[in-house]
This record gives structure tokens, C-alpha cells and sequence, in this order.
């Protein structure tokens, strides 16, 4: 083996990021020593170098074994990689064994190994190598690289905190950890993995982009193959949050818990619990070892779920000072449960635990579950801190992992993030999170059910009325869960609620009930899959193959007509009909410009072809409330043209149009008004605008046919009842349904009320729909009848007469629409005590619409919302 610093331009290309660097000193160029068995021994020859990583802020060093994938055009592919850890060795020895061998961390005395073949050996997470060379000057360039490199390993602790996940990209089809590349093929990568910017002219990286789309393909095809080394079995958990205000068990938990007469579905596979709070006392955080109050809640649990039972174990828990979580199983699948680990971080003050995380890690099956109970920091001027505590916590809360199947450590580390799994579940005590959520700040990677029930915090203790809330604070929804699939496997979440029933505490608990799909692996036989996949990828990126040459079904797309609401999808297939593989990807027209335009979304936006294979690429168009007002304006036109760029060919540019009907939804209620004809019979260019006096005739031929129809017919559960959505689309625009929907199909031809034909005259629910048919009208305004400026004079209003004060100070379109629909309220309510309550209930959050971008101090409470309605239907 010789020094040869010149070789470093055919490493160099190897290199995946800008973060990485080579050390071209360190590059030797030699023959295997013969003990070492190798895939070939007709070509021994090796190159070895040192590359250093420090897109973490510290450097992390790697040794790179590679070889000649082609000696005569001179490229190269990587064979071993050995990170430079606290484990790692380097030692020198002669190659005829007849001195003593010299650890390689000591330093290299002038004038040894002058003359005559060294063997060098490098090794280090569970991998060694051993070669010969007579470079001696390269050698001690090795032994002092390796040995700093070393030190900072040790100094930073790397086998524990864990480091080198970049060398994902070079190893994820090689078998250098075997058990880690095909458990990263099975779920998507965390972070998610970014293309580099580009757009029209600029291609980007496309060789760092094109292994990033190889390594998704490789998920693919496994998850398309899942049937030939594994199985798929559905089961069901329940996850449970209760931030107990430091009180004890009392009462009946049943209807949390999911048990009892009352009782939805089965009782689940697996019960999770996570508490807030268990102990509120200052010695609690000083002596925070007792589980006391944990045996406590663990009893009351399982005395709750009666003969139930029986049929349930205690897997696993995790307490720090008041945050708790553990996990009931049924004993038929305990024995299927492995790997179980937990976690803690606290984040209050002085990190003692009163805030943080506690989470627990545990595989069924073959799938990866993880579970974090967390409590953050409370009140609205904590917003920021309460931010970075997410962030520690998704950086701080790491579980062990267990040794491979061959014995060894993982080489990225012993330990595992909250989101290297199948599936995350979050339970949280937080405040103020949709509007943090929405400025992307915590909780983007994560998931949320629909929001139905009311706020869960703050109650007044022991009272079972559905709004006693406290009223020196604001209510909040401050319970929540959240979830996260990382992986092909399917989730559906079968319910989300909380229980008012259960008074114990200032917070009400919420529950959730999931079925999730998990897998069940023959790993040889996915070996053997995966051997098969990297011998077509080792082909991928031959560039002898000439240039891809890609074909498309298609020179444009015409989605046709295009409704309110209403998705259209079109397909064209793309056809490799090269000798080598292509890479795909839309880029943007200009650097500043996005993708595509916001009613288009395209999948897949990147991917890989093989040679003689097409791929299907699906673009689906949607007008939806935050578009539809600008196309029913006319400022929108319904046409783009995409660009399709081939790493190392062509770019392909694709126009894509279709035929918006314009829709009465969707509109300020103002420039509604002025419109002097049904939306669809207005022509923008020529028609003039109406003044602006009236409601819109939308709203009054809605409610012109209930107080004809439906309050004579369905008066008491007029509101209450949800219509069928089909028909509501019905009354909005027939003929944008295909058949067969409904019986109202053969109305086909009218178009309601976007055209001012009749409306359909029968059925299903055709009462109920129409009522649902305002809701939902009101619900598509950009913003709510009462404009979000006058929320916080709403929400302080005391008496009926500041009530219509308010009323008095809107355009008169706006006021005139309010005061037709507290009416018509007014009169399906009648002389019934109760039903003013709930039909204001219904309204509120409609009429009264929380501003999703704006400031939650600026949002009015359920309560004060419900109150301002009555004062106009006194």
C-alpha cells in the first residue's frame, strides 16, 4: 500500500453533503492482507481515507474502505465504513508477524518502519480490516488523524449520546450493520430527507438527490413485497391523558378508561396511560423516587376495568415527579412485546421534573412503538419557552437500543429518538398550541384527530355542568393527543374525546382509540429481498449507460370542469426507455417561486424509473375556501404549466388547465350582496355590481325553504342533526355529482343555488341537509359574519343592548344576514327552555370563528360566544 494524495479526486465525488470533508493526506492506495476474507480476491486493491462530518457543531470522523467498481474508468464505490468512535483501534505490525505488534494511539517513532511491508489493522464497531503498505509518512498521518478524532469521541461521549448519522448515506446499501439497513427501509426516514434547491436551469445536486430518491424507492419496493417475507396484524390501543390537579382516584373512570355498560367497542389490545400533576407537594420535587401515587392510579385502573382485568398485565411505566406513563397489555400479546425501554427529561425549574417528558419504547411484533407523556410550561406569556422545551425533549428523550443480531452495538449510536419508530404517540398538557403549531415552532411532525368536544381546562372542581368552567381563566384545550406513522403501515383513529363525567380534577381527561397495522417479519427471507434490491441499485449510477431518455403519456393535462370542493385527478405514466436508471423530479419555474401552484398537488414530486418501467405520477386539483374566493373573482385562472427535469437529461414542460365553475361559497358576504344575478350567471368583465343593501340571495332562499319546510317538519332536531354532505353538494350544484349519489340525481341539471334553479324537491335527510347547507356556507366565509376585529367587543358585551350596538356598526349586507338567521333560530327554538342553548351552541363556532392565524388571547370562550347569541334571542 502507497500514499497516494492524488487519488483524492476520485473520493472526492463520493462525498454526499457539504458538511462532509476529505482528508486527502490520509489517502493510501494497497492490497488486502490475505487473512482477510472479502467478496473478491481476484482485485484486492483498496483505498483507504479519513472523512470528517461537522454539521452537528462538533467534527465526526470516519474511516472509508473503498474499491474500484471499474479500474479502467477509474470510479470507485464504497465497501466499509468504520466510524471513528471511542472503540476504535489502529494498529501497525510487520507483515511477516516477526516483531511484536504497536497500538497505533501510541505515536510512531522517528525512523521505524522505514523499510519493509507494515500490515496496518483498523477496526471499531463490531467491523475491522486489515491491510499492507509500505507508506510509512501516510501511516502516521492515519494514526494521528484517527487518534484526534478519538479523543473527541471520547470527550463527547458518542457510543452513548449517539453521533455519525450521516453516514446513513453511505452505508444503507452496504452490509455494514446489517439490522439497521433493513429497519431503515421499513420506515421513513426522521428527519425527513430534503432534495437540494432546484429549479428551471439550476438542477441542483443531482447526485446527492438522485441517492436520496434511491433509498425511498428501496422503501417502496419493500413495502410493496411485504407479503413475501412478513404478515400484517391490526391491533387496537387506547391512549388516555389526565392531568389529575394532584388529587387521588375517586370516583368512577369508566367512561375514560373505555369500559363499563357504556362502553363504544372491544376493550383494547393495549391501554396507555399518561398522567400530569400526580403530586403537587415542594417536597415531591426534591424527593421525586416514590411510586406511591403511581400504584395508586395503577390500582384504581384496573379496579375500574372489573372482570376486564383479568385479561390484562402491566408491561412497563415511567414517573418523573408528577408526569407518569405506563402500559397495560393483554396477556395474550405480552409475549409478543420486546425491547421495552423509557426515558425521562425534566424542563422545569432548576430541570427538576416538575415539567418535561417521561416516554416509553417498545416493539410488538416486529413494529416500533413509542409513547411520550409530556407537560409543559403553562400560561400564555411562556410561549417560547414552552417551544424549546419541545425541542429538548424531542432531542433529549433517547431509549437504548439493544445489541444486533450478531451481538454487536448499533454503529450510529446505542440509542434511539422519539421518532426512530413505526409509530409515535404524544400525549400533552400544553397551551396556546394551534396557533404555535400553525407558525410551524412544535408539534409540525406530528398529527392531530378532529378537535369535537369542548375545552377540557379550566373547570370548576366537583361540578358535572358541561360549561362550569372557572371564570377567572380561559378556557383551553390543553389535553390533547397526537400521533405520527413512520412507516407504510396503516393508522386510523376511531375516536377523540374528552369526558365530562369525570370531576376530580380542574381538567377534564381525554381519551383516543387507534387500530394500527403491524408487522411480523421472516428476516431472512427480507435479507435475501433486500440482497436483491442493492444488486439492481449497485447498477443505478453507471454512467456508461448513456443518458436517460424518458417518455410522457401525455403533453398536457385537462381536468375539465373544476367544482367548489370537489377534488379532480388526472394520471400520465412515464416510460424509461433508456439503458439506465432515471431520476425524476418537478422543480420550480424560478428560485423564488413555488413548485406548483396551492389548488395542485402532485405524487409522487420525485422518483426513480428503471429502465423498460414506467412510473404513474398523479396530480389532483382542489379549489377549497383557501382558494375559491380569488377563482369566484375571477384573479385566478385555472392553468399552469409544471417542469419535469431528468437527472442528466431533459426537461419536459407540462401545461395543465381546466374549467373552474365559479361557487356562491367561498365569498365575502359583501361582494356576495352586490352580485345581481346567481354567481354563475354573472359575467365579471361586463355585469354591473348591485349597491350593497341586502343579505345575500344565497342566504335567503336557504332560509325562505326551511321556514316553508324544514321547521314545519323537523322543527325540534332542525340544526342538531347532521344532513348528508352528497346533498348538501346536491342543493349547491347537481350536476358536479356523478351518479349514482342520491335521489336527487335526476335534478342533474339544476344547479341551485350557484345558478338560482329549484332546488331539489325529495331526498335523503333532505330537511337536515339543508340546514346543514347554511352551516355549511357560513362555515367557507373568509372570515365569520361578525369580522374577527369585533371578537374582543363580543366576548365583554353585557346586556342585549351593547349587543346590537355592535350589530349597528357592520355593513348592513352583514348585519341583515346575522339577524335573518337569529330569527329564523328564534322561531325553531319556540317556547322550549333548553333548545335556544343548544342551537346557539351549534352557531358559535361558526358565526363566531376562532381567527386560526391569529393570537389565542384574541379568541372568545365557548361560554361568551354562546351568550352573545342569546342576547339576540331573547
Amino acid at each position: 500500500m502507497v500514499a497516494d494524495p492524488q487519488l483524492a479526486h476520485l473520493v472526492s465525488p463520493l462525498l454526499r453533503t457539504n458538511y462532509e470533508r476529505l482528508k486527502s493526506e490520509t489517502i493510501l492506495y494497497g492490497d488486502l492482507d490475505g487473512s482477510l476474507k472479502v467478496e473478491s480476491l481476484d482485485d484486492p486493491g483498496r483505498i483507504v481515507a479519513i472523512v470528517v462530518n461537522d454539521e452537528s457543531g462538533r467534527e465526526e470522523g470516519s474511516l472509508f474502505v473503498l474499491k474500484y467498481a471499474d479500474h479502467a474508468a477509474g470510479s470507485l464505490k464504497i465497501e466499509l465504513v468504520i466510524p471513528i468512535l471511542e472503540d476504535f483501534v489502529f494498529t501497525l505490525g510487520q507483515a511477516n508477524n516477526d516483531t511484536s505488534e504497536r497500538d497505533g494511539d501510541e505515536e510512531t517513532p522517528e525512523g521505524m518502519y522505514t523499510s519493509g511491508e507494515m500490515q496496518v489493522t483498523f477496526g471499531g464497531a463490531g467491523q475491522s480490516i486489515t491491510l499492507r503498505t509500505v507508506a510509512r509518512e501516510a501511516i502516521r498521518f492515519l494514526s494521528v488523524e484517527s487518534r484526534r478524532l478519538k479523543a473527541i469521541a471520547e470527550k463527547n461521549r458518542f457510543i452513548e449520546n449517539g453521533s455519525h448519522s450521516w453516514l446513513r448515506l453511505y452505508t444503507t446499501r452496504r452490509s455494514v450493520n446489517r439490522v439497521f439497513s433493513y429497519e431503515q427501509y421499513l420506515r421513513s426516514a426522521y428527519p425527513p430527507p430534503k432534495l437540494s434547491i432546484a429549479y428551471a436551469g439550476m438542477p441542483g445536486d443531482e447526485l446527492t438527490d438522485s441517492e436520496l430518491i434511491c433509498d425511498e424507492w428501496i422503501r417502496g419496493q419493500l413495502h410493496n413485497r411485504l407479503g413475501e417475507y412478513g404478515t400484517t396484524q391490526s391491533i387496537s390501543i387506547r391512549l388516555g391523558t389526565f392531568n389529575v390537579n394532584g388529587k387521588d382516584p375517586s370516583g368512577t373512570l369508566s367512561s375514560w378508561i373505555g369500559c363499563g355498560d357504556n362502553k363504544e367497542r372491544p376493550l383494547p389490545d393495549v391501554l396507555v396511560f399518561g398522567f400530569q400533576e400526580l403530586d403537587l407537594s415542594a417536597e415531591t420535587l426534591l424527593y421525586s423516587t416514590s411510586t406511591l401515587k403511581e400504584e395508586k392510579w395503577c390500582k384504581s385502573i384496573l379496579d375500574n376495568l372489573g372482570q376486564d382485568a383479568d385479561s390484562y398485565v402491566k408491561l412497563t411505566s415511567k414517573q418523573l415527579v408528577g408526569m407518569l406513563i405506563f402500559v397495560l397489555v393483554r396477556k395474550t400479546l405480552r409475549h409478543h412485546m420486546s425491547e421495552i425501554s423509557s426515558a425521562s427529561s425534566g424542563q422545569g425549574a432548576m430541570w427538576l421534573g416538575n415539567k418535561g417528558g417521561v416516554a416509553l419504547r417498545l416493539r410488538i411484533y416486529d413494529t416500533v412503538f413509542v409513547f411520550v407523556n409530556s407537560h409543559l410550561a403553562a400560561f400564555d406569556n411562556m410561549v417560547e419557552r414552552r417551544n424549546a422545551d419541545y425541542s429538548e425533549l424531542r432531542r433529549l428523550l433517547r431509549f437504548p437500543l439493544p445489541p444486533d443480531l450478531f451481538g454487536e452495538p448499533s454503529m450510529f449510536g446505542p440509542n434511539a429518538g422519539v421518532f426512530d419508530s413505526d409509530f409515535t404517540f404524544w400525549m400533552n398538557l400544553i397551551k396556546r398550541l394551534l396557533f404555535q403549531r400553525h407558525l410551524g415552532r412544535c408539534f409540525t411532525e406530528l398529527e392531530e384527530g378532529k378537535i369535537t368536544f369542548l375545552p377540557t381546562y379550566r373547570f370548576e372542581l366537583g361540578t358535572r355542568e358541561l360549561f362550569a368552567y372557572d371564570i377567572k381563566r380561559r378556557p383551553a384545550y390543553t389535553d390533547r393527543i397526537f400521533y405520527r406513522a413512520g412507516s407504510h403501515l396503516s393508522i386510523n383513529q376511531m375516536s377523540y374525546t374528552s369526558y365530562m363525567d369525570v370531576c376530580l380534577s380542574d381538567h377534564k381527561p381525554v381519551a383516543a382509540d387507534f387500530v394500527v397495522e403491524t408487522r411480523r417479519l421472516e428476516v431472512d427471507k427480507l435479507f435475501i429481498i433486500l440482497d436483491g434490491i442493492s444488486s439492481v441499485t449497485r447498477k443505478l449510477f453507471d454512467d456508461s449507460l448513456g443518458p436517460p431518455n424518458v417518455v410522457l403519456s401525455a403533453k398536457e393535462i385537462d381536468f375539465g370542469r373544476i367544482f367548489y370542493s370537489t377534488g379532480e385527478i388526472r394520471e400520465i405514466a412515464l416510460t424509461n426507455n433508456g439503458e439506465g436508471a432515471a431520476f425524476y423530479r418537478f422543480v420550480s419555474p424560478s428560485e423564488t417561486s413555488p413548485l406548483c401552484p396551492r389548488w395542485l398537488t402532485i405524487s409522487p414530486e420525485y422518483g426513480l424509473i428503471l429502465p423498460g418501467e414506467s412510473a404513474a405520477v398523479r396530480f389532483k386539483v382542489m379549489v377549497d375556501n383557501s382558494t375559491a374566493s380569488r377563482f369566484n373573482r375571477g384573479l385566478y385562472e385555472l392553468s399552469d404549466t409544471l417542469i419535469l427535469h431528468i437527472a442528466g437529461g431533459q426537461d419536459y414542460f407540462l401545461p395543465i388547465f381546466g374549467q373552474y365553475q365559479r361557487t356562491c361559497f367561498a365569498n365575502e358576504l359583501t361582494w356576495l350582496s352586490r352580485l345581481p344575478a346567481p354567481i354563475r350567471k354573472v359575467d365579471m368583465r361586463s355585469d354591473k355590481m348591485r349597491k350593497e343593501d341586502s343579505a345575500p340571495r344565497e342566504v335567503v332562499r336557504i332560509l325562505d325553504w326551511l321556514m316553508d319546510k324544514g321547521a314545519a317538519q323537523e322543527r325540534t332536531s332542525l340544526f342538531l342533526n347532521d344532513g348528508n354532505m352528497k346533498t348538501v353538494q346536491a342543493i349547491r350544484e347537481v350536476s358536479s355529482l356523478k351518479p349514482p349519489v342520491l335521489a336527487v340525481n335526476r335534478y342533474r341539471k339544476q344547479q341551485c343555488l350557484d345558478t338560482g334553479d329549484p332546488f331539489p324537491v325529495d331526498g335523503d335527510s333532505l330537511c337536515s341537509s339543508m340546514a346543514r347547507t347554511l352551516l355549511e356556507f357560513m362555515r367557507s366565509l373568509p372570515e365569520p359574519i361578525i369580522p374577527w376585529g369585533f371578537h374582543s367587543e363580543c366576548a365583554n358585551v353585557g346586556d342585549r343592548a351593547a349587543a346590537f350596538e355592535i350589530m349597528e356598526r357592520l355593513p348592513r349586507s352583514i348585519a341583515s344576514v346575522w339577524l335573518s338567521i337569529i330569527s329564523f333560530l328564534s322561531y325553531v327554538a319556540g317556547d322550549d327552555v333548553d333548545h335556544p342553548v343548544k342551537l346557539a351552541d351549534k352557531f358559535a363556532p361558526v358565526l363566531l370563528r376562532n381567527d386560526p392565524a391569529g393570537s389565542p388571547q384574541s379568541w372568545i370562550s365557548p361560554i361568551a360566544k354562546r351568550q352573545f347569541i342569546l342576547y339576540f334571542m331573547q
